[in-house]
């Protein structure tokens, strides 16, 4: 049997190291993803440009995030990715599932004209059903909850579209 004491230290020694490797799992934004989407995708005057970009997290990172919006399917972005459009102002649902569980999760915006609109997808909580119950809990979970299913959709930023005349860089200044 170990002494007391290298038992502790080792046992320290393993907690520091799995959430040293959880800390990794945590998500983030893709900005370089999402540069090249709005440098790609400018702003028509009169429309609304959406930026969908999923996020870095290493949950479902070997699942695309399948994306519509008004029901229209438009990307399937694996972690790290980007989509943008233009589309006419008004009422714009955006849903996101995967095709490996049930379930799927929808916002809908009033999108107003010449504004940019950042939307992020995620995984949904770590407590998800499906990791507590299995594919039985996913299916309960999207039969009971509109919004179900592995990922989520969250409004990261709106604001005044910009074009190439018109670029914000640091303080608000104009390019």
């Amino acid at each position: 049997m170990l002494h007391p004491k290298t038992s502790l230290v080792k046992m320290a020694s393993l907690s520091v190291i799995v959430l040293c490797g959880l800390a990794g799992c945590a998500g983030g934004v893709p900005a370089d993803a999402i540069q090249t989407k709005l440098a790609s995708t400018p702003p028509v005057s009169g429309k609304s440009r959406l930026v969908i970009y999923r996020d870095t997290d290493m949950t479902y990172m070997g699942v695309t995030a399948r994306v519509e919006v008004n029901g229209q399917k438009v990307a399937e972005l694996w972690r790290g990715d980007a989509y943008a459009t233009n589309v006419a102002p008004g009422p714009v649902t955006i849903a996101a599932d995967a095709w490996s569980s049930p379930g799927r999760y929808s916002i809908t915006l009033k999108a107003l004209p010449d504004m940019d609109y950042t939307l992020e997808i995620s995984p949904r909580g770590p407590l998800a059903s499906g990791v507590l119950l299995g594919v039985g809990g996913m299916a309960l979970d999207s039969a009971v909850n509109e919004n179900s299913g592995s990922f989520q959709i969250a409004i990261k930023d709106v604001q005044k579209a910009t074009t190439a005349g018109n670029k914000k860089v640091d303080g608000g200044r104009k390019e």
